[in-house]
């Protein structure tokens, strides 16, 4: 299995209350998959000639970017809203295009204590 993750963030703050934050982040990630020799077994297998090998390989690609902002109602009291856009790319024929986009947002409050 190979996977490789690059992922950049940023915070900046606009105001005493105010805050901005973002980030990006790449996954690749691949898997393949060697049938294993069973040298051992000597009786007929039906199931000796079929090779799953080319149907077991994965790969994908994820690309995901966020941003949103958080906002200091008191000291110890934070709203936050965050948008997000995720984009799923798998590589493989057989996967029979499972392709996605996705778009969500979320929202939260914070109380320190």
């Amino acid at each position: 299995m190979e996977v490789h993750v690059v992922n950049a963030g940023f915070n900046f703050v606009v105001t005493k209350r105010l805050t901005l934050f973002g980030d990006a982040y790449y996954v690749h990630s691949e898997e393949d998959y060697d049938r294993p020799y069973l040298g051992s077994i000597k009786s007929p297998n039906p199931w000796s000639e079929f090779d799953v090998s080319d149907y077991s390989d994965l790969e994908f690609d994820e690309y995901r970017i966020s941003g949103g902002l958080a906002y200091n109602l008191k000291e110890n009291l934070t709203v936050q809203v965050k948008a997000t856009y995720a984009d799923f790319d798998e590589d493989e024929y057989y996967m029979q295009d499972r392709d996605a986009d996705v778009v969500y947002v979320t929202a939260g409050v914070k109380w320190n204590f």
